[in-house]
């Protein structure tokens, strides 16, 4: 099922034997659950498709706008899995490209003509709604919970490594041990779901 974002913070809390939130925060998890959805990318990426009309004259491409401001590498090649121009032809009409900026400069041998589409095949972090929007399938979200718990976990026992114990379920020290256990297992498994990059290069002419 597809959990909303309150969800996936009280599985945390639970996951952290913190169900009164007493060591994290829901503000906190919050945050862990955002930076989480971003790392978690890195291994399996959400794909958003971005249709826009290149300027005639001209194979470069301005990508300073709000709809390639969240881009998961930034305004970087490696945040375009593929970049398809002009668009719905049989077979695809996949272009090479470079990015140097603001722009993505298509590798074509004729000019635009101002009237042909460009989609764009753009890397996000993934989203997890408040209304059950989510990019995350079941597994993901397994692994969402664990990451975050497991960082959470490293970071309160650095945190309070040096200070007084208070004593507890858990010390600041079997917090690093549980935490790094957990983290080794989830990234593990991210690693599974990590699909090998193809090396095609495409034609250059129409």
């Amino acid at each position: 099922m597809a959990y909303v974002a309150t969800a996936i913070v009280n599985r945390v809390s639970t996951v952290l034997q913190d169900t009164g939130t007493a060591i994290w925060g829901t503000a906190l998890i919050t945050d862990a659950v955002t930076d989480g959805l971003r790392e978690i990318a890195t291994y399996s990426p959400r794909v958003v498709l971005a249709t826009v009309t290149p300027s005639a004259g001209t194979p470069d491409l301005d990508i300073s706008g709000t709809a390639f401001a969240d881009l998961l590498y930034g305004r970087r090649e490696e945040s375009f899995e593929a970049v398809e121009f002009q668009v719905d032809e049989e077979p695809k009409k996949f272009r090479n490209f470079e990015v140097h900026q603001n722009t993505l400069t298509f590798d074509i041998t004729f000019e635009p003509d101002g009237t042909d589409a460009a989609r764009l095949y753009m890397y996000q972090p993934h989203i997890l709604g408040g209304s059950g929007t989510t990019s995350l399938d079941p597994t993901m979200e397994r692994l969402l919970v664990d990451l975050v718990a497991a960082r959470l976990a490293i970071d309160y026992s650095l945190a309070v490594t040096n200070t007084i114990p208070k004593g507890g379920a858990r010390t600041f020290s079997e917090y690093v041990t549980w935490g790094e256990k957990k983290l080794d297992k989830t990234i593990k498994g991210l690693e599974s779901l990590v699909q090998p990059k193809s090396n095609i290069r495409w034609p250059q002419v129409d």
